[in-house]
C-alpha cells in the first residue's frame, strides 16, 4: 500500500470515527432509553450497519485492506469525539 493511500485510509478512520460518535449521540435514546428486547437487537443492528459500512468504504480506498492502526484511529477518534460531546451536554 503506497503512503498516499495510507493518509487517505486515517483521514477516513478520522472522520468516521467523528460520524460514528454523532450517529451514537443521535441514536441514543433508540439504543437505551426503549424496552429491553428493542435494546438488543436496535445495538446490534447498529454495530452492524457502521461496521458494514466502514468496511465497504474501506474497500474502495483501499482494496479491503485494514491494519490494526486503521481501527485504533477510529476507535480514539470515536471516545475522544463521545467524551467532548458529553462535556457540552
Amino acid at each position: 500500500m503506497d503512503l498516499k493511500t495510507q493518509i487517505i485510509s486515517f483521514i477516513f478512520s478520522f472522520f468516521f470515527g467523528i460520524i460514528i460518535a454523532l450517529a451514537y449521540k443521535i441514536s441514543y435514546k433508540y439504543l437505551f432509553e426503549v424496552k429491553d428486547k428493542y435494546k438488543m437487537l436496535n445495538s446490534c443492528l447498529f454495530i452492524t450497519n457502521i461496521t458494514l459500512i466502514y468496511f465497504k468504504i474501506m474497500y474502495v480506498i483501499n482494496n479491503g485492506i485494514i491494519h490494526l492502526y486503521f481501527l485504533l484511529t477510529t476507535i480514539l477518534t470515536f471516545i475522544i469525539t463521545n467524551k467532548n460531546l458529553q462535556k457540552k451536554r
